[in-house]
């Protein structure tokens, strides 16, 4: 059963996000709503509140928490829980699952897994500061006990 998605995990990744209440177009052509949801081609948003997009987040979050643990072989603490789910949510179940991220936590290899974070910061083909910051804030509660 995947871990219950509470309101301080995702008032953390609504920390870590920029709010959208309109469609926006991102750097690889995707589009986004709300708390970086990620606009699929079935789903018609014109305008989004806040209220409407946290929830919108916390069912992403349920999903990908899901798929976190279907692909995480190894205990984790609830700061690495958060710090992965955060990072899973703005790169994708898809990145991650090929990601070395995951390849070093499967072989228990901790520290390793936390250094990787720091190379995923490009939005497109640019380095982003804003992903920068992100990836830190991630590595440093995700070392934490």
């Amino acid at each position: 059963m995947p871990t219950p998605i509470t309101g301080h995990m995702v008032d953390f990744v609504v920390s870590q996000c920029d709010f959208y209440p309109t469609v926006t177009e991102t750097p690889r052509g995707g589009k986004v709503i709300g708390y970086d949801h990620r606009v699929t081609k079935t789903e018609n948003f014109s305008v989004i509140s806040e209220t409407a997009a946290r929830y919108l987040l916390e069912m992403d979050l349920k999903k990908i928490a899901g798929e976190m643990e279907r692909l995480i072989e190894v205990p984790l603490t609830a700061n690495q829980f958060l710090a992965l789910l955060d990072f899973v949510y703005s790169v994708g179940v898809h990145t991650f699952t090929y990601s070395k991220v995951l390849a070093n936590l499967n072989q228990k290899e901790y520290k390793k897994a936390a250094n990787q974070f720091g190379y995923m910061v490009y939005d497109g083909k640019e380095r982003s500061s804003k992903l920068i910051r992100r990836r830190a804030v991630e590595k440093s509660l995700f070392n934490r006990s």
